[in-house]
């Protein structure tokens, strides 16, 4: 949901641009990987008894990973791209613990490693947000 008011928080602010095919298909790129990454992540309701949360896990590990590193590499560029913002500016800076949050859930199989990246990812977007709103008060 954090990533989802990111997104289109960041969109709004592309509203004055001359707009064209790739800018549009580029822009998409957020959102689907976004989609995709909460397909991977619902959990799979067996017929009879209950979910093993374990094998879930295991399963939607490494897709929701590449998911989400896709989603903040985008999310990253989409503003120098099209507003002219630094790459690495300040928002442009936030994305990288994100991305290595990524990368972390990606590579590590362990519950603890997993839970602290993406308590990272989503304190990242959240400081992104956080950022955008601020910048829009003052």
């Amino acid at each position: 949901m954090l990533a989802l008011v990111n997104h289109w928080w960041a969109v709004r602010n592309l509203s004055s641009l001359n707009w064209n095919c790739a800018s549009f298909l580029y822009v998409l790129i957020a959102p689907v990987f976004l989609g995709l990454a909460v397909g991977v992540i619902a959990r799979d309701r067996p017929d009879t008894g209950q979910i093993d949360l374990i094998e879930q896990f295991a399963r939607a590990r490494k897709p929701f990973a590449v998911a989400m590193f896709v989603y903040l590499l985008a999310m990253w560029f989409d503003g120098p791209l099209f507003a002219g913002q630094p790459v690495f500016g300040l928002v442009g800076l936030l994305h990288i613990p994100g991305i290595v949050a990524a990368v972390i859930a990606f590579w590590s199989k362990g519950r603890i490693a997993n839970v602290v990246a993406g308590g990272l990812m989503a304190l990242v977007v959240l400081a992104i947000i956080g950022v955008r709103l601020s910048a829009a008060v003052s």
